[in-house]
């Protein structure tokens, strides 16, 4: 696996700012899932369009972000058809407003494919956006994400290439 000085600077930076203001966090654990469409750009995840992964997550919110440590696995993905799983640990660092949330997150994602064999593939990142809805003591977080393989790439938003996301949160 390919690794570089900015990506380890920014991974540093990013959880060096995912520890502010944890001692008086609220933790929760998350059940979510996000609906996949084909990547134009990113052509490392073999995802097709209607493909779901389905996750778990540890939340950490203080009283402006949400600091989530999560990992994403899918199964029978139809981009590849020798691909037969992916499971992707990620943080994400967001911040919070009222309802809505927005940040940056980093991924990688360990991919088992029945030709190429099975592989970590490179850091990469999204961008996540969306709205928590409370939910009977518990919340709903509905939001868009955009994954990229370099911050070159993030001007080059296409709407087919977004994924859909949904997490039950439940608090500790």
């Amino acid at each position: 696996m390919k690794t570089n000085y900015i990506t380890i600077v920014s991974v540093a930076l990013l959880t060096a700012s995912a520890c502010v203001q944890t001692s008086t966090a609220q933790s929760m654990v998350s059940v979510g899932a996000k609906y996949h469409q084909v990547h134009t750009t990113f052509t490392d995840l073999p995802y097709d369009n209607g493909d779901i992964s389905v996750g778990i997550a540890y939340n950490t919110h203080s009283p402006d972000s949400i600091v989530q440590l999560a990992i994403e696995g899918a199964w029978d993905v139809n981009g590849i058809t020798t691909t037969d799983f992916i499971i992707t640990p990620q943080m994400n660092l967001l911040w919070k407003d009222g309802a809505w949330f927005g940040g940056v997150g980093i991924l990688t994602s360990y991919i088992d494919d029945e030709i190429t064999g099975d592989d970590w593939i490179d850091l990469y990142w999204q961008l996540v956006i969306g709205v928590k809805v409370p939910l009977y003591g518990a919340s709903v977080d509905i939001g868009v994400h955009y994954e990229f393989e370099s911050w070159d790439d993030v001007t080059d938003v296409d709407v087919d290439d977004l994924a859909y996301g949904a997490w039950l949160n439940l608090g500790l």
